[in-house]
């Protein structure tokens, strides 16, 4: 048995240490004094959990030190704007000798917006060139039903198979399966790109004029997280998978989705009040956190993107959610046309290539034919030769006679 400590209070830090305490020893840090006192005192979160009980056996403490005290691995599970200042906070506590540290993860899914960094950057940035391994753990399902013990499949992303092993083999439980990965880039772009393209579908969706939106929109959602991924250093195998068009098909089809309530509330609500709540930290979304910055990196490396592009405007520059949701809605009547004109295209290039095969098989047909004919004249002129010479002998014969 391992020694597990989360860094982290929220919705997937509880539900990580309800289904991990199956395996291990978890401790939990909730930063927030009154909360973790609460939580510890009657097994449950209202705030970020309601409704799951959270084992006796895990041990709760809003003391950071108290709670990674002889921990194998440590997990990171706030969002990534939180990333860099608990890490910090580690860092204070375990020092800066590699060897010393227990293994370090990862979850959040989003990009840090003043300096446009993912989480694996982050680290990098802290610590230099003492090269601190970091893994990343992309958790696919929702936090309520990974708490509630429903089977569900991860992502470990890593850059030394050896280490993604080791904590696979702590992580992984009979319900919490978890397939590795080498590209770590790949898994964290998957994971911040999703949440903001799920924003834009689920605006689009919200204005109840198209109710199959989401199907037509859907597919220019995925060319977009891989069309920016593989730009920014992923493998289209990575995105086009689990953890990338993946997690975006599960997360735009479900109101248990932040992000997809938050894309919906702008349509429904206005912008305000959202953006209020986000502010004082009452939710948490860090599609819209991360859209800053992969809007950023789109317009300075020239990526087209235009449902990151919508769903920034509405949030950074106050365009209208129903103009923005209208623009997607022409997106995919565009999209659709371009579908059209390419099938029409292939299917005249296949006609043309069709026509000229059979042009030249004709052609050699004909090309046969004459060429029967010619031998069989030569045949001919050839017999009619021969008797003419047989009878030239014959006469000679009488003559000699």
């Amino acid at each position: 048995m391992k020694k597990i400590a989360i860094a982290g209070g929220g919705a997937m830090g509880l539900a990580l240490a309800t289904v991990l305490s199956s395996n291990n020893s978890v401790s939990l840090w909730i930063r927030d004094r009154k909360q973790a006192k609460e939580t510890a005192k009657k097994r449950e979160n209202k705030k970020h959990l309601p409704g799951i009980k959270i084992p006796e056996s895990v041990f709760i403490s809003p003391d950071l030190s108290e709670v990674i005290e002889g921990a194998d691995l440590v997990i990171v599970a706030v969002p990534s704007f939180n990333m860099r200042d608990v890490v910090n906070l580690l860092k204070g506590l375990l020092g800066e000798e590699v060897e010393k540290w227990p293994f370090l993860v990862g979850l959040a899914k989003g990009m840090e917006k003043k300096t446009l960094k993912l989480p694996s950057q982050i680290v990098e940035d802290i610590f230099g060139s003492i090269g601190l391994p970091y893994s990343h753990l992309a958790v696919l399902g929702f936090a309520s039903e990974i708490a509630r013990g429903n089977p569900t499949t991860e992502v470990l992303a890593s850059t030394d198979p050896a280490l993604a092993r080791q904590i696979k083999d702590i992580l992984e439980t009979k319900r919490f399966h978890i397939l590795s990965s080498d590209d770590l880039l790949g898994v964290q772009l998957g994971g911040t790109l999703k949440n903001i393209l799920t924003m834009g579908i689920a605006l689009a969706e919200a204005t109840q004029k198209d109710p199959k939106i989401r199907g037509k929109l859907l597919p220019s959602a995925i060319d977009e997280l891989v069309r920016i991924g593989t730009a920014l250093g992923g493998t289209r195998e990575t995105l086009n998978g689990l953890s990338g068009e993946g997690d975006l098909v599960l997360t735009s089809s479900s109101s248990l989705s932040r992000s997809y309530l938050v894309g919906r509330r702008l349509i429904t609500e206005g912008l305000r009040p959202i953006r209020q709540e986000i502010e004082k930290r009452r939710i948490t979304s860090e599609g819209w956190e991360s859209v800053q910055a992969v809007y950023q990196i789109c317009q300075e490396r020239g990526i087209d993107a235009p449902i990151v592009t919508e769903v920034y405007k509405v949030i950074y520059e106050g365009k209208p959610a129903e103009e923005a949701a209208a623009a997607l809605v022409d997106l995919v009547k565009r999209r659709e046309e371009e579908r059209k004109q390419q099938k029409k295209k292939e299917k005249d290039k296949k006609k043309d290539k069709d026509r000229d095969k059979d042009k030249h098989k004709n052609g050699k047909k004909g090309k046969d034919k004459k060429s029967g004919n010619g031998k069989n004249g030569g045949n001919a002129r050839g017999n009619g030769g021969k008797k003419n010479g047989n009878d030239k002998n014959s006469k000679k014969v009488a003559n000699g006679g």
